[in-house]
């Protein structure tokens, strides 16, 4: 099985801030990227190349027109970047519900995951939709909703870069136990001794410590032993880090 990771994002108000109705390439033509993009466009443009230059692939999952989203993409030279979008192939498609949409995007997800050839934990699936994360997560826990329509997605990507340093550096010197139903991610629980020895071990537990600050920080939910993490709490034998 393939290692390598893939972002799925939607296209309306996650990757953009400012709403096409379905279809960018006709609406967006007299539009200033800036207001596209909530003035973020250079960054999103940067992030995504970083991702497309890594060992990632990405792909766009939406409701708007599949070859509105391309030629959009096209004209902003932007869909060099992208494996694949996909959405809705016909104009009634648009205006189907949101049920509809929901388990659509989940169909999409399991194509691309078995084009890709890689775990599920190896998706990571951005919406700004509530139904369509719930419908998603289930099968994909690394399923984030965007809030903040305005630098959602470029937090979003911080998140997801925060949580794999953790995960890397903690795979490569202890066993995992992957548990539990979360809202936003693939997390995992950890002995938090076995952290804490392994970052003493490095040198490192302040970066461990300023990591999970960070994801508080950035609106991810930390815990010890099921309790809100507050960096003065004392790590004891048995206890248990979990991320959300």
């Amino acid at each position: 099985m393939n290692s390598r990771r893939v972002i799925v994002l939607d296209f309306d108000q996650t990757m953009t801030t400012y709403h096409s109705g379905g279809f960018p390439f006709s609406n967006f033509k007299h539009v200033d990227l800036n207001k596209i993009f909530g003035n973020l466009y250079t960054e999103l443009r940067t992030k995504i190349s970083q991702y497309s230059n890594s060992n990632y692939s990405i792909y766009i999952v939406s409701r708007g027109s599949k070859e509105e989203i391309k030629e959009f993409l096209r004209q902003i030279n932007l869909l060099q970047y992208f494996r694949g979008v996909y959405g809705a192939e016909v104009y009634e498609e648009t205006d189907y519900g949101e049920e509809y949409w929901a388990a659509k995007k989940v169909i999409y997800i399991k194509q691309i995951c078995h084009i890709e050839n890689v775990s599920r934990y190896n998706i990571f699936f951005f919406d700004d939709t509530k139904m369509n994360i719930e419908s998603a997560i289930r099968t994909f826990s690394n399923s984030i909703l965007i809030k903040d329509r305005t630098q959602g997605l470029l937090n979003a990507f911080n998140v997801m870069d925060k949580l794999l340093n953790i995960y890397d550096l903690v795979k490569r010197n202890i066993t995992l136990v992957v548990s539990g139903k979360y809202d936003v991610s693939d997390v995992f629980d950890v002995g938090a001794e076995e952290i804490v020895k392994m970052y003493e071990m490095n040198n490192t537990f302040n970066v461990l410590k300023n990591d999970l600050i960070e994801l508080r920080r950035i609106g991810m939910k930390v815990y010890l032993n099921g309790v809100f993490w507050d960096s003065s709490l004392t790590v004891n034998n048995g206890d248990i880090f979990t991320y959300s």
